[in-house]
Protein backbone atom coordinates (compact mmCIF):
# COMPACT_ATOMS: atom_id res chain seq x y z
CA UNK A 1 0.00 0.00 0.00
CA UNK A 2 1.16 2.93 -0.45
CA UNK A 3 1.79 6.21 2.09
CA UNK A 4 -0.32 8.68 1.93
CA UNK A 5 2.27 10.95 1.52
CA UNK A 6 3.48 10.40 -1.79
CA UNK A 7 -0.16 10.50 -2.97
CA UNK A 8 -0.09 13.91 -2.02
CA UNK A 9 0.11 16.39 -4.94
CA UNK A 10 3.35 18.13 -4.88
CA UNK A 11 2.87 22.23 -4.25
CA UNK A 12 2.96 24.46 -7.28
CA UNK A 13 5.74 26.45 -5.49
CA UNK A 14 7.83 24.01 -4.43
CA UNK A 15 8.11 22.36 -7.89
CA UNK A 16 9.19 26.04 -9.09
CA UNK A 17 11.46 26.53 -6.19
CA UNK A 18 13.14 23.17 -6.74
CA UNK A 19 13.29 23.63 -11.04
CA UNK A 20 14.75 27.26 -10.17
CA UNK A 21 17.84 25.93 -7.67
CA UNK A 22 18.15 22.57 -10.05
CA UNK A 23 18.74 24.82 -13.22
CA UNK A 24 20.95 27.68 -11.22
CA UNK A 25 23.21 24.79 -9.54
CA UNK A 26 23.75 23.30 -13.74
CA UNK A 27 24.09 26.90 -14.77
CA UNK A 28 27.24 27.22 -12.23
CA UNK A 29 29.16 24.04 -11.79
CA UNK A 30 28.66 23.02 -15.24
CA UNK A 31 32.20 23.25 -16.43
CA UNK A 32 33.55 23.22 -12.84
CA UNK A 33 35.65 20.08 -12.43
CA UNK A 34 37.33 20.93 -8.78
CA UNK A 35 35.44 18.56 -6.11
CA UNK A 36 35.58 20.72 -2.83
CA UNK A 37 34.32 23.77 -5.13
CA UNK A 38 31.06 21.60 -6.57
CA UNK A 39 30.04 20.66 -3.23
CA UNK A 40 30.55 24.43 -2.01
CA UNK A 41 28.06 25.22 -4.79
CA UNK A 42 25.78 22.82 -3.66
CA UNK A 43 25.42 24.16 -0.10
CA UNK A 44 25.06 27.15 -1.61
CA UNK A 45 21.80 25.76 -3.73
CA UNK A 46 21.04 24.31 -0.02
CA UNK A 47 21.09 27.73 1.61
CA UNK A 48 19.13 29.36 -0.78
CA UNK A 49 16.48 27.02 -1.39
CA UNK A 50 15.77 26.16 2.53
CA UNK A 51 16.22 30.27 3.36
CA UNK A 52 18.94 29.12 6.08
CA UNK A 53 21.65 30.83 8.17
CA UNK A 54 24.01 27.82 7.29
CA UNK A 55 24.50 25.09 4.97
CA UNK A 56 27.02 22.18 5.99
CA UNK A 57 28.48 18.74 5.64
CA UNK A 58 29.03 16.80 8.46
CA UNK A 59 31.20 13.52 7.77
CA UNK A 60 31.01 10.60 10.50
CA UNK A 61 34.07 8.10 11.96
CA UNK A 62 32.36 5.04 12.82
CA UNK A 63 35.48 4.17 14.50
CA UNK A 64 35.66 7.39 16.63
CA UNK A 65 32.11 7.67 17.09
CA UNK A 66 31.84 11.18 16.04
CA UNK A 67 31.51 14.01 13.12
CA UNK A 68 33.07 16.74 11.91
CA UNK A 69 31.97 19.45 10.03
CA UNK A 70 33.96 19.58 6.85
CA UNK A 71 32.56 22.13 4.31
CA UNK A 72 30.09 24.90 5.70
CA UNK A 73 28.96 28.02 3.93
CA UNK A 74 26.76 30.91 5.79
CA UNK A 75 24.24 33.85 4.53
CA UNK A 76 25.28 37.21 5.32
CA UNK A 77 25.90 38.56 8.54
CA UNK A 78 26.12 34.92 10.31
CA UNK A 79 29.06 33.78 11.87
CA UNK A 80 30.79 30.17 10.97
CA UNK A 81 30.99 27.11 13.20
CA UNK A 82 33.77 24.93 11.41
CA UNK A 83 36.22 25.30 14.15
CA UNK A 84 33.92 24.43 17.05
CA UNK A 85 32.23 21.86 14.87
CA UNK A 86 35.22 19.26 14.73
CA UNK A 87 34.69 16.75 17.04
CA UNK A 88 30.99 15.95 17.71
CA UNK A 89 30.46 13.11 19.67
CA UNK A 90 27.90 10.54 19.24
CA UNK A 91 26.91 10.45 22.51
CA UNK A 92 26.57 14.09 22.59
CA UNK A 93 23.96 13.82 18.88
CA UNK A 94 22.80 10.65 20.30
CA UNK A 95 19.22 11.32 17.80
CA UNK A 96 21.48 11.75 14.93
CA UNK A 97 23.94 8.65 15.00
CA UNK A 98 20.36 6.81 15.25
CA UNK A 99 19.16 7.95 12.47
CA UNK A 100 22.89 8.18 9.75
CA UNK A 101 22.28 4.48 11.17
CA UNK A 102 19.20 3.90 10.20
CA UNK A 103 19.67 6.14 6.85
CA UNK A 104 16.97 8.57 8.11
CA UNK A 105 16.77 12.45 7.49
CA UNK A 106 17.11 14.81 10.99
CA UNK A 107 13.93 17.13 11.52
CA UNK A 108 14.22 19.06 14.54
CA UNK A 109 11.35 21.86 13.66
CA UNK A 110 12.36 23.30 17.37
CA UNK A 111 15.36 22.52 19.41
CA UNK A 112 13.31 22.58 22.69
CA UNK A 113 11.98 19.68 21.90
CA UNK A 114 15.32 18.10 22.36
CA UNK A 115 16.00 19.61 25.96
CA UNK A 116 14.92 17.13 28.01
CA UNK A 117 16.21 14.22 26.29
CA UNK A 118 19.52 15.18 25.03
CA UNK A 119 20.14 18.36 26.84
CA UNK A 120 24.44 18.20 25.65
CA UNK A 121 23.03 18.79 22.52
CA UNK A 122 20.76 21.63 23.16
CA UNK A 123 22.84 23.44 25.01
CA UNK A 124 25.43 23.72 21.74
CA UNK A 125 22.59 24.90 19.49
CA UNK A 126 21.94 27.23 21.84
CA UNK A 127 24.67 28.95 22.31
CA UNK A 128 25.21 28.90 18.71
CA UNK A 129 21.79 30.39 18.04
CA UNK A 130 20.65 27.39 16.43
CA UNK A 131 16.62 27.07 17.07
CA UNK A 132 15.88 24.35 14.33
CA UNK A 133 17.53 21.89 11.99
CA UNK A 134 16.97 19.73 8.97
CA UNK A 135 19.56 17.38 7.50
CA UNK A 136 19.42 14.49 5.18
CA UNK A 137 21.73 11.38 5.68
CA UNK A 138 24.57 10.13 3.21
CA UNK A 139 26.51 7.03 3.49
CA UNK A 140 28.37 5.52 0.29
CA UNK A 141 31.95 3.54 0.13
CA UNK A 142 34.50 6.29 1.41
CA UNK A 143 32.30 8.25 3.64
CA UNK A 144 29.39 8.58 5.55
CA UNK A 145 27.04 11.78 7.30
CA UNK A 146 24.87 14.60 6.77
CA UNK A 147 24.26 17.62 4.47
CA UNK A 148 22.22 19.78 6.35
CA UNK A 149 20.88 23.35 6.94
CA UNK A 150 20.44 25.18 10.28
CA UNK A 151 17.43 27.70 11.44
CA UNK A 152 15.85 27.14 7.60
CA UNK A 153 12.74 29.40 7.62
CA UNK A 154 11.01 27.80 4.99
CA UNK A 155 10.04 24.34 3.53
CA UNK A 156 11.93 23.21 7.13
CA UNK A 157 9.35 19.70 7.30
CA UNK A 158 10.42 18.81 3.56
CA UNK A 159 13.91 16.99 3.44
CA UNK A 160 13.55 16.13 -0.09
CA UNK A 161 15.82 18.62 -1.88
CA UNK A 162 18.42 18.31 0.92
CA UNK A 163 18.53 14.16 0.44
CA UNK A 164 18.83 15.15 -3.45
CA UNK A 165 21.80 17.42 -2.47
CA UNK A 166 22.82 14.68 -0.24
CA UNK A 167 23.71 12.09 -3.38
CA UNK A 168 25.88 14.94 -5.43
CA UNK A 169 27.26 16.15 -2.42
CA UNK A 170 28.78 12.25 -1.26
CA UNK A 171 29.74 11.40 -5.09
CA UNK A 172 31.92 14.39 -5.23
CA UNK A 173 33.58 13.42 -1.24
CA UNK A 174 34.07 10.11 -2.23
CA UNK A 175 35.80 11.40 -6.03
CA UNK A 176 38.66 13.39 -3.44
CA UNK A 177 38.87 10.36 -0.80
CA UNK A 178 39.51 8.13 -4.33
CA UNK A 179 42.43 10.55 -5.41
CA UNK A 180 44.00 10.64 -1.67
CA UNK A 181 44.01 6.90 -1.44
CA UNK A 182 45.57 6.86 -5.79
CA UNK A 183 48.36 9.37 -4.59
CA UNK A 184 48.88 7.04 -1.07
CA UNK A 185 49.13 4.08 -2.78
CA UNK A 186 51.33 5.80 -5.57
CA UNK A 187 53.74 7.31 -3.27
CA UNK A 188 53.88 4.20 -1.46
CA UNK A 189 55.08 2.77 -5.01
CA UNK A 190 57.67 5.11 -5.99
CA UNK A 191 59.24 6.10 -2.84
CA UNK A 192 60.68 2.08 -2.78
CA UNK A 193 64.11 1.47 -4.16
CA UNK A 194 63.33 -1.34 -6.60
CA UNK A 195 65.27 -3.63 -5.13
CA UNK A 196 62.55 -3.35 -1.88
CA UNK A 197 60.03 -3.67 -4.18
CA UNK A 198 58.44 -6.73 -4.80
CA UNK A 199 55.36 -7.10 -7.57
CA UNK A 200 53.58 -10.62 -8.13
CA UNK A 201 50.27 -10.75 -10.68
CA UNK A 202 49.97 -14.53 -10.17
CA UNK A 203 46.41 -15.13 -8.36
CA UNK A 204 45.74 -11.14 -8.11
CA UNK A 205 47.81 -8.16 -7.65
CA UNK A 206 49.82 -7.88 -4.54
CA UNK A 207 52.55 -5.15 -4.21
CA UNK A 208 54.97 -5.64 -1.43
CA UNK A 209 57.56 -3.35 0.29
CA UNK A 210 59.26 -2.20 3.28
CA UNK A 211 55.97 0.02 4.45
CA UNK A 212 53.25 -2.57 3.85
CA UNK A 213 50.90 -5.16 1.24
CA UNK A 214 49.00 -3.34 -1.54
CA UNK A 215 46.37 -5.54 -3.00
CA UNK A 216 44.76 -5.08 -6.10
CA UNK A 217 41.33 -5.41 -4.50
CA UNK A 218 42.17 -1.85 -2.49
CA UNK A 219 42.54 -0.12 -6.10
CA UNK A 220 39.45 0.81 -7.25
CA UNK A 221 39.91 2.62 -10.38
CA UNK A 222 41.20 1.36 -13.91
CA UNK A 223 43.03 4.42 -14.42
CA UNK A 224 45.19 3.30 -10.86
CA UNK A 225 46.27 0.54 -12.92
CA UNK A 226 46.76 2.11 -15.81
CA UNK A 227 49.30 4.61 -13.80
CA UNK A 228 50.67 1.67 -12.19
CA UNK A 229 51.83 -0.48 -15.22
CA UNK A 230 52.52 3.46 -16.78
CA UNK A 231 55.29 3.70 -13.84
CA UNK A 232 56.45 0.11 -13.58
CA UNK A 233 57.59 0.69 -17.18
CA UNK A 234 59.40 3.80 -16.61
CA UNK A 235 60.54 3.70 -13.05
CA UNK A 236 64.05 4.87 -14.18
CA UNK A 237 62.70 8.44 -15.30
CA UNK A 238 61.49 11.12 -13.83
CA UNK A 239 57.89 11.81 -14.70
CA UNK A 240 56.47 15.50 -14.96
CA UNK A 241 52.52 15.66 -13.71
CA UNK A 242 52.02 16.80 -17.24
CA UNK A 243 53.17 13.40 -18.46
CA UNK A 244 51.47 11.59 -16.30
CA UNK A 245 47.73 13.54 -16.82
CA UNK A 246 48.68 13.36 -20.11
CA UNK A 247 48.39 9.58 -20.49
CA UNK A 248 45.56 9.22 -18.03
CA UNK A 249 43.62 11.72 -19.91
CA UNK A 250 44.21 11.61 -23.45
CA UNK A 251 41.39 12.88 -25.07
CA UNK A 252 41.01 15.76 -22.07
CA UNK A 253 41.95 19.28 -22.25
CA UNK A 254 43.65 20.05 -18.95
CA UNK A 255 44.19 23.15 -17.71
CA UNK A 256 45.57 22.19 -14.00
CA UNK A 257 46.84 18.53 -14.42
Amino acid sequence: MKSEEYEQPVPAALLEEYKKQMQSIEARLRDIEDSPTIIQGLLEALLLFYDADRAYVIEFDWDLMAGATTYEICAEGITAHTEEMQFLQAETYPSWAQQLLSNQPVIIPDVEAVKNDCPAEYAILKRQNIVSELAAPFSKKFTSGFVGVDNPKRYGDDPSFALIMSYAVVAELNEIKLVEKVNQAVRQITHQQAEDLHITCFGGLEIRSANGTLLGDQITADQCYQLLAYLILRRKRVHPVREIADMLWPNEVLTDP
